[in-house]
């Protein structure tokens, strides 16, 4: 399932990974999306800045105004009022020097705990990214690969 131009290691070629432009968010149908980030990587990166965008900065401005930290085992369910009533939620990974696999499969596992309890039937995984740390995302899909392996339909990760 993984998309055309995405380059994964072998061992992560199986995941429903999918780069987040602006056309496949608007094609997306689920009804949640679980958006990982660290308290102090701004701006957003990756598909979360993409997300942002589609959300005319309400992620940005959560995080300008202090309402989302991004500090480690944060949760925070995002108001949100697109035109598809998709519910956002906000998984903080804390600072990046501290991001291990262990953090990433840690927040994987609230944040699979957190959409069983809110009844969110299908979510998409929205993938950390630093600097243009393509290490880091990897180590987060491997994070969320041992974690929950299976039990997730799409991994939106940064544009190629």
């Amino acid at each position: 399932m993984t998309d055309v131009g995405v380059r994964l290691a072998p061992d992560l070629a199986s995941l429903p990974v999918v780069p987040a432009d602006l056309s496949t968010l608007d094609r997306l149908v689920t009804d949640a999306l679980a958006v990982f980030c660290f308290s102090d990587v701004r701006p957003l990166l990756g598909a979360a800045a993409m997300l942002d965008w589609r959300l005319c900065g309400r992620l940005s401005r959560a995080l300008e105004r202090g309402h989302v930290t991004g500090a480690r085992g944060e949760v925070a369910l995002l108001p949100t009022s697109t035109r598809r009533k998709r519910r956002v939620f906000v998984f903080g990974l804390g600072p990046r020097r501290t991001a291990d696999r262990r953090v990433f499969r840690e927040a994987c596992r609230e944040a699979a705990r957190v959409l069983r309890s809110a009844s969110a039937m299908d979510a998409a995984y929205v993938a950390p990214l630093a600097s243009q740390d393509r290490d880091l995302e990897g180590e987060f899909l491997r994070g969320l690969s041992e974690e929950l392996a299976g039990k997730v339909s799409t991994i939106l990760v940064a544009p190629v």
